[in-house]
């Protein structure tokens, strides 16, 4: 009888979100709406990266649109890319313009574009797709607004946490963890000089995080770390606690229904932590870092060994722009040799190979082509 009943109560909560995929086919493939006149455009950005880099790239058209009063566009890919996600995006859509194409350009780097005055009439292309720091703080009721999410990853993160909330009854206080590995270690390597954090060093920024967000809750409550990662077989190995609570969220996968991909799915549930801890600092734990706890969420990040890869990241900067609400943990200081440590070279895996791994996990769940994140 109670197996029967613990079916039907996840019968029931899962009811909004079959209805929602069920009912809006849409939701696989978005087409834009509306016809704009390319030769308004006066701002784009160009295409490229995965999803956390285009989230940052439309937020970064999106707000010098706003202080500079140009018009500015976007791709027909990144529209179709972010709007199976978003459900507010406002920037007109265009076809990119092609190299060969003769148009009046300058192109900018995003760490100039505080520089820019924006005042000539020219097409301004952004090349780079990290927000400035300081203008996602100044326009972050804008940035929350139009980043908000399709009422069908609203529903399934509703279902995902109310099973949490079943599991630890009582307050739970959920703390979103990325942990960024495989492809990402020979980037740190062979770009940035640098090395991610080990297991004790992960662990550690968990603790300090576990620590400060209990410390400031009024309330006794109990911590739940979920955990998103491009390689849960290695976080299981070496970041499992038997004293904490970590859910991690590929235990949830088979539950996804069809039309929503793994990654999306791991960004939404990263979102809608209460607070947030990464390793690394790439755009995609950025931009879940920044929606996490309705946008209050306190982010914990790594920082202060030489070579530390948010050092070069737009997260590192919010946590000198913010340092209420960024917490910058330091971590033992210790030599960086240029070589990945035995521990990390676990993971080790080329960009192609986990590219076309987690095209193989979304297979079938979706008639359009997406670009991962991991």
């Amino acid at each position: 009888m109670s197996r029967l009943w613990i079916f039907a109560s996840l019968f029931l909560n899962s009811l909004p979100l079959m209805f929602h995929v069920l009912s809006r086919k849409s939701c696989l493939v978005f087409e834009p709406q509306q016809d704009f006149d390319q030769e308004k455009c006066e701002m784009i950005v160009l295409d490229t990266g995965r999803l956390g880099n285009h989230i940052g790239a439309y937020v970064t058209i999106y707000i010098l649109s706003l202080r500079h009063q140009k018009q500015g566009c976007i791709s027909t890919m990144k529209y179709r890319l972010l709007s199976r996600l978003f459900d507010n995006l406002s920037l007109p859509v265009i076809k990119m313009p092609s190299a060969q194409n003769e148009v009046k350009k300058v192109e900018i780097f995003e760490r100039d574009v505080l520089k820019f005055d924006f005042s000539e009439n020219l097409v301004y292309y952004i090349r780079d797709w990290a927000t400035p720091a300081n203008l996602v703080e100044m326009y972050k009721k804008e940035t929350l607004e139009t980043l908000k999410f399709r009422p069908e990853y609203e529903d399934i993160a509703r279902v995902y946490y109310s099973k949490l909330h079943h599991k630890y009854p009582g307050n739970a206080i959920f703390i979103g963890v990325h942990i960024r590995l495989t492809d990402r270690l020979m980037y740190t390597k062979n770009w940035v000089k640098a090395r991610l954090p080990l297991p004790s060093e992960i662990l550690h920024i968990m603790d300090v995080a576990k620590n400060d967000v209990l410390s400031k809750n009024q309330i006794r409550a109990q911590v739940v770390f979920v955990m998103a990662s491009d390689d849960f077989s290695w976080c299981k190995k070496y970041l499992s606690n038997d004293k904490w609570n970590i859910e991690y969220t590929e235990d949830f996968y088979a539950n996804i229904p069809r039309g929503i991909t793994f990654d999306y799915f791991d960004f939404v549930i990263l979102s809608k932590a209460n607070h947030s801890v990464n390793n690394d600092g790439a755009t995609f734990s950025f931009w879940a870092n920044f929606l996490s706890g309705n946008g209050e969420g306190h982010v914990y990040q790594p920082w202060d060994f030489p070579g530390q890869i948010t050092r070069m990241h737009v997260a590192a900067q919010l946590a000198i722009t913010n340092t209420s609400r960024y917490h910058n943990v330091e971590l033992p200081k210790e030599k960086v040799n240029g070589e990945i440590p035995q521990v990390l070279k676990e993971t080790l895996i080329s960009g192609q190979k986990i590219a076309a791994r987690r095209a193989e996990y979304n297979r079938n769940r979706t008639t359009a082509r997406i670009e991962t994140d991991f």
